[in-house]
């Protein structure tokens, strides 16, 4: 929410937001982090434009073309591919950021991170991201108590503590291949290493 608040304290008035699959939760998150930024500035959904499942690069053109025909002064990206997208799109149609119009976007990428001028971005590491959402995994399946989550403590199942940690580590499956993100091999490589000893100790108090 900060990010969209930030803009419109910068005094962009009419905000676009491009998302992709509006089933992965990682997206609606982003979505009503997005909403509650405008609500901090006293507007509302309707006073913002919304192209929800944009999953591809034609997809993703036609809801820049349609923002930019409803005066957006700034294009919010859910994630980098998105933004890269928009921005090769403005690029060949001769549009300049951010004199024509403004862009940001809720994750930065080495996709992003060389543009020129820098697009305003949410930077985070997501190795440390994997890391402590596999320590968080196995806290909950032991019934401990964590931060943010104080509600799993004491949980009757490993099911109810998978899925309250859901909301969690679902930003680390924004790509489908494991391998090729470092929060997601780094949360497997950590939880593979320590769930035997998590998972004995919470079954033996069952």
């Amino acid at each position: 929410s900060e990010l969209t608040s930030i803009i419109l304290m910068k005094g962009a008035q009419k905000l676009g937001f491009i998302c992709g699959n509006s089933a992965q939760v990682v997206n609606q998150t982003r979505r009503e982090g997005f909403v509650k930024g405008l609500e901090k500035c006293g507007k509302s959904e309707k006073d913002a434009l919304f192209y929800m499942d944009c999953d591809t690069a034609a997809q993703i053109e036609r809801a820049t073309d349609e923002a930019i025909r409803a005066c957006a002064e700034c294009i919010v990206c859910a994630d980098d591919y998105i933004a890269n997208s928009v921005l090769v799109k403005l690029s060949r149609d001769g549009k300049e950021v951010p004199k024509d119009i403004k862009i940001a976007s809720f994750y930065n990428s080495a996709l992003l991170e060389h543009n020129r001028p820098p697009v305003t971005s949410i930077q985070y590491d997501p190795r440390q991201l994997g890391f402590e959402a596999a320590r968080t995994l196995i806290a909950m399946i032991n019934g401990e108590k964590v931060a943010y989550f104080p509600e799993a403590a004491g949980l009757r199942s490993r099911s109810q503590g998978f899925d309250a940690l859901r909301k969690t580590i679902t930003v680390l499956w924004t790509v489908p291949d494991a391998s090729s993100h470092p929060g997601q091999s780094c949360f497997l490589r950590f939880f593979t290493s320590h769930s035997c000893r998590g998972l004995s100790s919470s079954c033996s108090r069952r």
